[in-house]
Order: C-alpha cells, then sequence, then structure tokens
C-alpha cells in the first residue's frame, strides 16, 4: 500500500507530465503562430525565415549554458522562471502590435529572447522526472515512457490546435492562447510539484566550472558519450525525414499530400502506442536487448520505400515502423537516468539537448540537397544503407551493456556520512 509519501510523489509528478505537456505544446503554438504572424502582417517569406531562424538558433547556446543555472537557481524555481518569461516575451508580440511599436528588429530580438528562456526550463523539469519518479515508486521505464508519451501527445495536438485557433481568431489571438499554456504550466508547478530537487543542489564551485564540469563528464564517460552521439544522430536523420523526405517522396511518387497527412498520423500513433507499451512491459525486458531489437527492427520500414508499394502496405509499415520506434524515446531517457549522477542531470540534459538542436537543423541542410541531387528514390536508397549500418552499429555497441548496470551515483551519496 503507497504510503502518504508515495502518493505525493505520485501527484507531484502527474503535475509535472501536466506541466510538459502545456509547456511542449506552447512551444508548438510557437513554432506555427509566430512565422504565421510575420507572413501574415508582413507578407515576406524571407522575414518569416529570418524569424524562424531567431526562434531555434539561440536555443542550442542556451541549452548548453542552462544545466549549471538549473543548478544555481533550483530545479523547479528554473521551471517556473523559464515559463513566466516565455509568456512575457511571448505576449509583448501582439501587444507592442497593437501599440504600433513593434518594429521587425524588436521583433527579432523578442523572439530571440524566447529561445533563449525555454531550454533551461526544459531541462530542469527533466531533471526531475528521475527523483521524483523514484519516490513515486515508479521503474525508469515507465516513468520516462509518461513523459515521453505526454510530449507526443502534445506534438501531435498543439499544431493541429494551433492551425484551428490561426483560422478562427488570427495569428495574434494564438498568441496569446499560447501565452495561457506557458500560465498553465507555471501554477501547476508551483502549487502542485514538491521534492524534485537534487540533494546534493548546493555548489561551490564557479558557473564556468560546473559548465566545464558536465561536458567532461560527457567526454570521459563512454557510456554517456556513445548514447549521446546515438541520439543526435538518430534526431538528426528521423526529423528530417519527417519534415523532408516524406514530403518529397508522397509529393512526387504517391502524388497525395493527403496520403503524406494519413501516414504521419498513422506511424505517430503506432510510436505512442509503442511508448506505451514500452512503460507498462519495458521493466521485464533487458534495457541493452530493447534499445537493440527496436533499432533493427525499424529498418524494414524505411526499405520498403524503394518499392513505391500502394498506401495500404506503406500505412502498415508505418504504423509498425512507428510501434517499434515508440520505444527508443523513452529508452534514451531512461539511458540518461539510470547512468547520470543525480547532481549532474540539469547539464548532461542541456549538453544532450543542444546536441539534438545542431543535429536536426544540419541533417535538414543535407538531406534536401541530396534530394535534389540523387533524385527522390535514390537518394531514400543512401539513406536506408546509412541508416541501417547506424543501427546495426548501435545496437551492438558493446558499452550499452550499462544500461543494465544499476544506476549512477553521487560520489557524495556514496560517500559514508
Amino acid at each position: 500500500m503507497a504510503t502518504a509519501s508515495t502518493r505525493m510523489a505520485q501527484r507531484s509528478f502527474f503535475a509535472l507530465l501536466g506541466a510538459n505537456f502545456f509547456s511542449a505544446m506552447g512551444n508548438s503554438f510557437t513554432m506555427l503562430a509566430i512565422p504565421l504572424y510575420v507572413l501574415e502582417t508582413t507578407i515576406s517569406a524571407t522575414r518569416t525565415g529570418i524569424v524562424a531562424f531567431a526562434n531555434t538558433s539561440p536555443a542550442i547556446l542556451s541549452a548548453i549554458i542552462g544545466g549549471p543555472l538549473v543548478d544555481r537557481l533550483g530545479r523547479k524555481r528554473t521551471a517556473i522562471t523559464s515559463d513566466l518569461l516565455s509568456m512575457i516575451t511571448l505576449g509583448c508580440i501582439p501587444l507592442l502590435a497593437k501599440l504600433d511599436l513593434l518594429t521587425f528588429p524588436l521583433l527579432l530580438v523578442i523572439v530571440a529572447m524566447g529561445a533563449v528562456f525555454d531550454p533551461p526550463g526544459g531541462s530542469a523539469k527533466q531533471a526531475m522526472v528521475p527523483i521524483l519518479s523514484r519516490k513515486a515508486d515508479y521503474s525508469p521505464e515507465r516513468a520516462q515512457s509518461f513523459f515521453t508519451v505526454t510530449f507526443g501527445v502534445s506534438q501531435i495536438i498543439g499544431p493541429a490546435f494551433a492551425g484551428v485557433l490561426v483560422a478562427t481568431i488570427g495569428a495574434a489571438g494564438t498568441i496569446w492562447v499560447n501565452c495561457g499554456t506557458f500560465a498553465l504550466t507555471i501554477l501547476l508547478i508551483s502549487l502542485f510539484v514538491y521534492g524534485g530537487e537534487s540533494p546534493n543542489e548546493r555548489t561551490t564551485s564557479t558557473f564556468v566550472q560546473d559548465l566545464r564540469g558536465g561536458w567532461e563528464s560527457v567526454l570521459r564517460d563512454d557510456f554517456l558519450r556513445t548514447v549521446m552521439i546515438i541520439s543526435a544522430a538518430f534526431s538528426g536523420i528521423f526529423v528530417p525525414i519527417y519534415t523532408v523526405l516524406y514530403p518529397v517522396y508522397f509529393t512526387e511518387i504517391m502524388d497525395s499530400t493527403k496520403a503524406l497527412g494519413l501516414f504521419i498520423g498513422v506511424e505517430a500513433g503506432g510510436s505512442l502506442l509503442g511508448g506505451i507499451l514500452y512503460g507498462v512491459f519495458g521493466a521485464r525486458f533487458s534495457r541493452r536487448n530493447a534499445m537493440a531489437f527496436c533499432l533493427i527492427a525499424w529498418v524494414p520500414a524505411l526499405w520498403i520505400f524503394l518499392l513505391s508499394p500502394p498506401l495500404s502496405v506503406l500505412l502498415v509499415a508505418g504504423f509498425l515502423g512507428g510501434l517499434v520506434a515508440g520505444p527508443l524515446n523513452p529508452i534514451f531517457n531512461v539511458a540518461f537516468q539510470v547512468r547520470t549522477p543525480e547532481s549532474m542531470r540539469a547539464r548532461i540534459y542541456g549538453i544532450a539537448m543542444a546536441s539534438n538542436f545542431v543535429a536536426v537543423p544540419l541533417g535538414a541542410l543535407l538531406m534536401g540537397p541530396l534530394i535534389q541531387i540523387l533524385s527522390v528514390l535514390p537518394a531514400l536508397g543512401l539513406l536506408s544503407v546509412v541508416v541501417t549500418v547506424m543501427c546495426v552499429w548501435a545496437a551492438f555497441r558493446p558499452v550499452l551493456r550499462e544500461l543494465d548496470l544499476p544506476p549512477a551515483q553521487d560520489e557524495a551519496a556514496q560517500a559514508p556520512s
């Protein structure tokens, strides 16, 4: 029977999940609403692209330096402050526009500031998951599955809801609704999340020493370094597959954007189901074996595109591919959870986030010209070979056996009192 402290930790954990859901949904609003607002008010695709760049690129540096900042402010305080500042900067856009004070350079500054404020809050929320889940008596598999699935649901609902809002109340009105999602996040964390701080939170080192310490931990630890490389590499491939390759394939080969939407929806459904099933059953299996299986089992879902099969076959392949790939993000998060010392979590998560922020646009930048030069099917064939080699290499890395070792502990926590 659960104790009172366990029940309180469970309430805090689910409040954190709710906060993560609304924060992630708000970010998906921002990704859609701000470019549409710029396009609506300036009728300039060039300026829209510049604003989109300002909305993403500063996050890389912010993610890197955000970890030591979390250590100093505390996880809960950082999460609240991050969302509060994001809400304020976002609200300035329609407010200043209403007052006829919003120039384009000022808009770029505001958007860049919003991009800077977000990553430390994300690192802080993610750093609270392991300690809250442990207090709530949830396995790492279940906790990270919950966390990943709620994020995935927000990325499905958010853009669709934002599109409806833009069509109904306009881009400026959608930005105000976006502010409301951040307000909900702040309330949930402020009122209901307790006990997520690191017991070794206080530090006597300098900010630069903490920043260097995070990087040294990653570079010295073969396991963390390997997992971070695999995670970034697959982010740099998977995301451009969705944003570049699939749209070109379904437009040129299938001649149907409707089929594209249907395929992505079916694959997303399979991925969510896979993540949920991993949360329910994942603790029964070797984590290393689960990662190896998912990496290799997903590969045929990409190769089948080369056969130009009918849509029905692609939908089945997409669902099955999503189903076996769905556990990968929870497994990566479990890897960071069980092999990262508690006092280093925010820094390690920040570095991992920054790595993904770099990998995704770089992958998209390479994939576009590749398709342009080779055409879609040859480019898909080359990509399938590269992905297959990567998956096999990653699945059989000996260091991944450490996934099944006991959790890493802080030296301070291990020292006798």
